[in-house]
């Protein structure tokens, strides 16, 4: 793609600009002076949080959206060809990209760090953003979710020379980055749709590792199987490895205090430290960096307690998630009831793991299967996979397991009939069962 500087840009219209990528990238352009307007379908926290700033947002979808003024449209990979306002701007000639291209035009101006990884970037990204914060290098931060230490945002406007980001492996849209430091947290096969072979998925992480800055090491996990894998593949270039053991750097040799519960997140806190080696931060800094960090939206996020009931609400959405979000919980309330109520993210990944699915679930007493949420599904697949197939398979390891039909009079009551019998409520999934909790 022939480059251009989007610093050039007078105005940027941006298609599903309520969406957390979009969004963050539609506050950085409006930061740094650009005209900023866009659409979506519906309003939410973001497109409010853009309104009040003074864009101008349209719900709905239409040509007249896009303004005269434009002279760069991004549209979200959710937008197909047919939406209205690309067809527009194809006929006008404006300058259009999907919103990987435009967020790695954006990395070319910074000295970038770049979290990739199946599972942990949003609390990745959230503790090394927090680190640089306090190491006063005054980053640029665009986060997978939204952070106290980021006033509730998803993004935040530093004036230093370091952007740090997640990197999304859909679709390979993390190859658009240029980024400088490439820390890849785990790999572990997912994104069926984009990727049917684990061969395929891992490839692209091979990509994305060779294709980072040569100055400086790649830091990877390598308690995954895929990590050894990847680890051989790009033995060639420099690797900072961190993990359990066998590592470059390895949890017994640091004893990190962490406010976020969870083994999974001593390991997330591995990446941290090497990238502070890399990038020579005080140790102390570090410790006193991670243990101030409680963590981000909708990852294990404590929400309220209602009843006596402790509610949190959880962004997992693949077995392996589900487990270590779980195993975090029973660490945290050894003796206590829990129960989750579980919305799974698309047919297609639930048919993929529907057996590691049946057995992620062990540390709770009571699970709950609400309505899947669907993307990108068949209507074979829809028909395919419903919650009772995926209920009845956890059913096979578990004493407490139930459905919860598509109906909004149950749904609407069913958190605060949980409370009367759990001591700890967990709201799990990647769709909108948030809802459930308000």
């Amino acid at each position: 793609m022939e480059a251009f500087s989007w610093k050039q840009i007078d105005h940027v219209h941006l298609v599903g600009i309520g969406g957390i990528g979009m969004s963050a990238i539609a506050q950085h352009f409006f930061a740094n002076g650009i005209g900023v307007s866009g659409s979506d379908l519906h309003q939410n926290k973001m497109t409010k949080r853009l309104e009040a700033m003074g864009c101008k947002i349209s719900y709905g979808h239409e040509e007249n959206n896009v303004p005269v003024e434009a002279d760069l449209v991004v549209t979200s990979l959710a937008v197909a060809a047919s939406n209205p306002e690309v067809q527009a701007t194809v006929k006008r000639g404006v300058k259009m990209l999907k919103y990987p291209e435009a967020l790695g035009e954006i990395t070319r101006d910074y000295k970038t760090i770049a979290v990739a990884g199946s599972h942990g970037k949003t609390t990745t990204t959230g503790m090394l953003a927090k680190l640089l914060i306090d190491a006063g290098l005054d980053p640029v931060v665009i986060l997978g979710s939204t952070a106290g230490f980021l006033e509730n945002n998803n993004y935040r406007h530093g004036r230093g020379d370091i952007l740090v980001l997640e990197a999304c492996e859909y679709y390979a849209g993390f190859l658009n980055l240029h980024a400088d430091i490439t820390v890849i947290v785990n790999v572990e096969h997912d994104h069926f749709d984009a990727y049917p072979l684990e061969s395929d998925y891992l490839e692209a992480f091979e990509k994305l590792a060779i294709g980072t800055n040569p100055e400086y090491p790649v830091v990877l996990n390598v308690d995954f199987k895929l990590g050894q894998e990847l680890l051989e593949k790009i033995k060639d270039r420099k690797v900072l490895t961190f993990g359990e053991k066998d590592a470059d750097i390895i949890l017994t040799d640091y004893n990190l205090e962490l406010s976020v519960p969870g083994h999974h997140n001593k390991i997330n806190a591995l990446a941290v430290v090497a990238v502070a080696k890399i990038l020579q931060i005080d140790l102390a800094i570090v410790r006193k960096s991670l243990k101030a960090f409680v963590g981000t939206a909708r990852r294990l996020e404590l929400k309220e307690e209602r009843d006596g009931c402790v509610i949190y609400s959880d962004y997992a959405h693949h077995p392996t998630e589900i487990r270590a979000s779980l195993q975090a919980l029973r660490e945290r309330y050894p003796n206590k009831v829990i129960g989750v109520v579980y919305q799974a993210h698309q047919h297609h990944r639930t048919k993929e793991l529907l057996g590691e699915f049946g057995v992620a679930f062990k540390d709770a007493d009571k699970v709950i299967i609400v309505p899947i949420y669907a993307a990108r599904d068949s209507e074979e697949l829809m028909h395919e996979i419903t919650p009772q197939k995926l209920a009845d398979v956890i059913a096979a390891h578990h004493r407490s397991v139930s459905v919860v039909d598509d109906d909004d009079a149950l749904l609407l009551t069913l958190v605060d009939e949980l409370v009367k019998e759990l001591d700890v409520l967990v709201v799990m999934g990647a769709g909108d069962v948030e809802k459930l909790i308000g």
